[in-house]
């Protein structure tokens, strides 16, 4: 199977992207604007999973802030609907974020590499 070829470019509009990576215990965030070299990442450690999305949002809110990224700009936000499933699909939506969720069972990996990873080997 050969890559398909993407040709980058640069959308219209300024566009916050965000990442989250979501564990028990902590959530990282990954914010970046396009215009910086380097993405912004901070990490959430509420107890409970509700307030980890709160405090997620006031870290997303004081980047924007920080950045001089205005209210009416693009903000989408990208994460693995694990087992935290798609109730924070749901809370973002409702505050006008884009959500973008991602199957990581659907992101191709050679058979063999996936295969060896499962027994311990790299």
């Amino acid at each position: 199977m050969q890559p398909t070829r993407i040709n980058h470019s640069m959308p219209a509009e300024d566009v916050l992207a965000v990442a989250l990576e979501l564990s028990n215990n902590t959530w990282k965030i990954a914010l970046h604007d396009g215009k910086r070299e380097k993405p912004a990442i901070q990490t959430v450690a509420a107890k409970v999973p509700a307030c980890r999305l709160d405090e997620a949002m006031q870290a997303i809110e004081k980047i924007k802030t920080k950045w001089g990224i205005g209210p009416g700009v693009r903000t989408v936000v990208l994460y693995e609907a694990g087992q935290d499933g798609f109730w924070i699909e749901r809370a973002l939506s409702k505050l006008g974020y884009e959500v973008v969720i991602c199957d990581p069972a659907s992101i191709p990996v050679e058979r063999h590499a996936r295969h060896d990873r499962a027994h311990g080997r790299l």
